[in-house]
């Protein structure tokens, strides 16, 4: 993964291991398809909120501000996020 909305407990730059999982607790970091956007074809956020059809998701780099707050269906939840390395 690549960016830096989840220091500290992602590097900038590190490789993981995206494991799919039958279910999602709050708190998980998680990597889910980003439909629609043009850089970045997937994100890697923690569950902040469980929602009947989808999870809030939000970089732990961001402290202060919903606005970076993000509902991702339920279905473009690609896996938790297991740390293997950093680069």
């Amino acid at each position: 993964m690549i960016g830096n909305s989840m220091k500290p407990a992602l590097p900038f730059i590190c490789l993981v291991n995206i494991q799919p999982q039958n279910k999602y607790s709050t708190g998980d970091i998680v990597a889910f398809k980003n439909n629609g956007r043009l850089f970045l074809s997937h994100y890697c956020h923690r569950i902040i909120k469980i929602n009947k059809t989808s999870f809030t998701t939000k970089g732990d780099n961001i402290k202060n501000s919903d606005k970076y707050e993000i509902d991702v269906p339920i279905e473009n939840i690609e896996g938790k996020i297991i740390i293997k390395g950093m680069v």
